[in-house]
């Protein structure tokens, strides 16, 4: 049982649904990236799907829709771009012919790191008055939070 008051879990409620929304406004502007060989918009939400391969290796098309939370038609799209900018790779399952798996191809692994290392630069920037330690905690507790929500069993 949980010591946390409501007026606390209320205040992380609007605190965090408001770094959510800064973060989904200013990913339109700092994310988005043109690829210079295809010449598509790599944006945020293209990005994530590069960081969730790159993360976590080749995995189902539905997989992938289930980790960004997203409609499999919208992410069949944004798979195709990337397919199509010549970033993830597709396949038949080996289990299952029916079944289409995903990875990132070479290239797709460079423009995810020039993407994170544009990210990165943004975030110095922003958290220049912070402290080692202030990030390192958050950090933690953002990893923390992240965690225990996708825990919660509905």
């Amino acid at each position: 049982m949980t010591d946390l008051q409501d007026e606390t879990c209320a205040d992380l409620v609007q605190t965090l649904g408001q770094l959510v929304r800064t973060g989904r406004a200013r990913s339109a502007k700092w994310g988005a990236e043109e690829d210079p060989e295809s010449g598509i918009i790599i944006s945020s939400p293209l990005f994530a799907l590069l960081s969730i391969l790159r993360n976590e290796g080749e995995m189902r098309m539905q997989t992938l829709a289930a980790r960004v939370g997203s409609d499999m038609s919208v992410v069949s799209r944004q798979v195709g771009a990337l397919e199509e900018a010549g970033c993830i790779c597709r396949r038949a399952d080996d289990q299952d012919r029916r079944v289409t798996m995903l990875s990132l191809s070479d290239y797709g692994r460079q423009r995810h790191a020039a993407g994170l290392s544009r990210r990165v630069a943004i975030f110095k920037t922003g958290l220049r008055n912070w402290s080692e330690e202030d990030a390192t905690v958050l950090l933690t507790l953002v990893s923390r939070i992240t965690k225990d929500l996708a825990d919660i069993t509905d």
